[in-house]
């Protein structure tokens, strides 16, 4: 199935996607987030629905996964609390914070709840796609996208910020007007290279934005080294490195790696995929 050949097929059970021959009902809980008042709605582009429907979801569990850890950090504040006050404290104190207490740990456990729901909704909705078995289109590159995960693979040097991957060899800094460093690096494959978790500013939620098929990445090559790199640069994660390979001797020997993947970029886990293909090329002697 290619997003082309799909469409919404209406019936007494609530919406399905009809592909061809084959009608495949949406999944019960999701019906509502497509078709509700405040529903994502359908249009003539199923996959672009889905997709829309696809980024609400990971927003929201974006947002939600904030607010339980700022709920963690309430119930360890409060907790910590009672042992401060001196042994003859008054009672109503003592059971003021108890009060709080009970309170955080409520909160806490009903963030939670909410948090796993929404895991639960973004899993459905996933499966469900996989399940359809789409052959094109952007479906496809989600399908594969979700199946590979956020792991970098085998082969990747992970580096905690760029501080320190400038540390590990001064041949990767460059000094900035402002007396700091930076990478010495080309970065000419775009800056939207995507990773599950890191896509989604949990302060940038809207419930009606559309599809987002941007990320945090960007993938360069430094000149120096002979290193392609991957860096996080997000508002709201600090920044990583990763390198992905070694031994690229020229721009156009990086080119020849990374150009064809570029097409790919907003698909989902994509700069695990280039990290992928750089580090199997390098197993295979071709880096």
């Amino acid at each position: 199935m290619n997003d082309d050949d799909a469409g919404w097929h209406h019936g007494p059970n609530g919406p399905a996607l009809r592909l061809g021959e084959r009608i495949s009902p949406v999944p019960a809980t999701l019906a509502l987030l497509l078709t509700g008042s405040d529903g994502v709605g359908l249009s003539t582009v199923p996959a672009v629905d889905i997709l829309a429907l696809e980024t609400r979801l990971r927003r929201v569990v974006a947002a939600l996964s904030f607010e339980l850890g700022q709920a963690q950090l309430r119930l360890r504040a409060v907790r910590g609390e009672p042992g401060a006050l001196p042994a003859g404290a008054a009672r109503d104190r003592r059971g003021h914070l108890d009060d709080v207490v009970a309170a955080a740990i409520e909160h806490h456990g009903a963030t939670g709840r909410r948090v796993a729901n929404a895991r639960h909704m973004l899993s459905t909705l996933r499966a469900w796609v996989i399940d359809l078995a789409p052959t094109g289109g952007w479906l496809h590159e989600a399908v594969h996208g979700w199946r590979r995960g956020p792991e970098p693979p085998a082969g990747v040097v992970c580096f905690a910020g760029e501080s320190a991957y400038l540390d590990a060899d001064p041949r990767r800094a460059t000094a900035t007007d402002w007396g700091g460093r930076r990478i010495d690096g080309v970065e000419w494959w775009g800056l939207a290279w995507r990773r599950d978790g890191d896509d989604d500013d949990p302060a940038a939620f809207a419930p009606h934005s559309g599809v987002d098929r941007t990320g945090p990445w960007a993938i360069g090559w430094v000149a120096r080294t002979g290193e392609l790199y991957a860096i996080r640069r997000s508002g709201h994660l600090p920044r990583i490195v990763w390198v992905l390979g070694t031994g690229v001797a020229g721009p156009e020997a990086a080119r020849d790696l990374l150009d064809p993947l570029m097409p790919g970029m907003r698909a989902p886990n994509s700069v695990v995929l280039a990290a992928d293909v750089i580090a199997r090329a390098a197993r295979a002697g071709a880096v």
